[in-house]
């Protein structure tokens, strides 16, 4: 579904796309008990069915299309028939049934409560336990965040089972309340003090951070001088091409020994937060960036670019920084600019998981195209900026005179 919508945060979050376990899972609720079959039978489903979502654990990644177009059906499967075969009637209380159906129901008995819990734990884990290398997380991190987030979730999710879920199953709010005795203070105090906690957090918190408040006004700032400098140059007043494809016209050096009129920039919130210092490196270029601004929206904003006449023989694309994309993603962008125009790909940087993904994509892109496409190593740059923002992404003036460096060490690698 990433590969047909183009937009992999969109495809795994649509409701079709978890369709297949939602209606697997009232499917399997719905059966009757099934006949007795023989212990080989129950061990070889139980066994299977482990196997595969233990596969598909290991190998599904967000940044697949299969993750989307069908693997997310496939570990529903086997998770449907784990929980039929360690909950369901008949083989469930067979003797000798397959090995874990007690791990099964425990689980199945505290799965809402394990959702509810490990969601905020996976939260607190990723601010706790920073990624040092920029989203490309080794194993002992990993590691570390599970044992933060799945033994507490455990804990957690038992214990909210036995104190709330159960009492209120087997006697009503109302049974639960008078029966829960001495306890019941205590669980009353607990919900009083969280209802009172969260409502002043969300009362007194600000209602975007200090990054987003600077983010916002830089891409004000940024759009304001690229209108003008639409206004001024017009359509119809734009160079004029020569049967080459070059641009006659004089030439605008940026303080980096750049012709500026001959260079475009695209990007998103990266981009935005260097915005100042690229404009003042690259005073005649223009600078397509906002936040949230991904791959797949960069083929519409060249083909604009170019109708207007101001899109430069190269063309820097820093776009990996709110998700991965595909090589056709990349394509399109190269397809849309035409013959004759160099792209520079930089690669993105900070604690997010698709990041390696997108970086990976564009580096096997510019070794497909070596004569028309270089790369800009902002995520080996990146780890000797000092100002970095609080969200590991976004860099500060001493971090945006890297990111200008860096790229314009790629346009010169022509």
């Amino acid at each position: 579904m990433s590969t047909i919508t183009g937009d992999p945060n969109q495809a795994y979050l649509n409701s079709l796309t978890h369709a297949s376990g939602l209606l697997l899972g009232a499917y399997v609720a719905c059966l009757p008990l099934i006949p007795r079959t023989g212990p080989l039978a129950r061990w070889a489903l139980g066994a299977g069915a482990l196997a595969a979502g233990v596969l598909c654990l290991a190998v599904l990644s967000e940044s697949s299309p299969f993750t989307q177009a069908g693997g997310i059906f496939l570990f529903s499967v086997a998770s449907a028939v784990l929980v039929r075969l360690g909950t369901a009637g008949a083989l469930a209380a067979l003797p000798g049934g397959f090995p874990g159906a007690g791990l099964v129901r425990w689980i199945a008995d505290r799965s809402y409560a394990l959702y509810l819990w490990h969601w905020p734990l996976t939260v607190l884990a990723s601010d706790w336990i920073r990624d040092p290398d920029g989203g490309a997380l080794d194993s002992g991190v990993i590691l570390l965040r599970a044992v933060v987030v799945v033994l507490p979730s455990l804990v957690l999710s038992e214990i909210s089972y036995r104190l709330v879920e159960r009492p209120v199953l087997q006697r009503g709010f109302r049974g639960a309340w008078a029966t829960a005795g001495d306890s019941r203070w205590a669980l009353a105090g607990a919900a009083a003090l969280l209802t009172v906690t969260t409502t002043a957090a969300a009362l007194t918190a600000p209602a975007q951070t200090e990054q987003q408040t600077r983010l916002e006004e830089l891409q004000k700032k940024s759009q304001a001088l690229e209108e003008k400098r639409a206004e001024k140059k017009g359509p119809a007043s734009g160079p004029k091409e020569t049967s080459q494809g070059s641009k006659q016209g004089s030439a605008k050096p940026s303080s980096q020994g750049v012709d500026s009129s001959e260079v475009t920039f695209i990007g998103d919130s990266v981009t935005v937060a260097v915005s100042e210092k690229l404009q003042r490196s690259y005073p005649a270029s223009p600078v397509q960036a906002s936040v949230g601004q991904q791959m797949w929206d960069a083929p519409e904003v060249v083909r604009t670019l170019k109708e207007q006449k101001r899109l430069g023989k190269t063309v820097v694309v820093a776009l990996g920084a709110n998700g991965t994309f595909t090589a056709e993603n990349l394509q399109s962008v190269v397809d849309a600019a035409g013959e004759g125009t160099r792209f520079v790909l930089v690669t993105a940087y900070g604690p997010k998981p698709w990041i390696p993904d997108a970086n990976a994509q564009i580096r096997a892109f510019a070794a497909k195209h070596p004569d028309t496409v270089r790369i800009a190593q902002w995520d080996a740059v990146a780890k000797g900026a000092t100002d970095m923002a609080p969200d590991g992404v976004h860099p500060g003036d001493q971090g945006a005179e890297l990111w200008v460096k860096e790229v314009t060490r790629a346009i010169k690698s022509f």
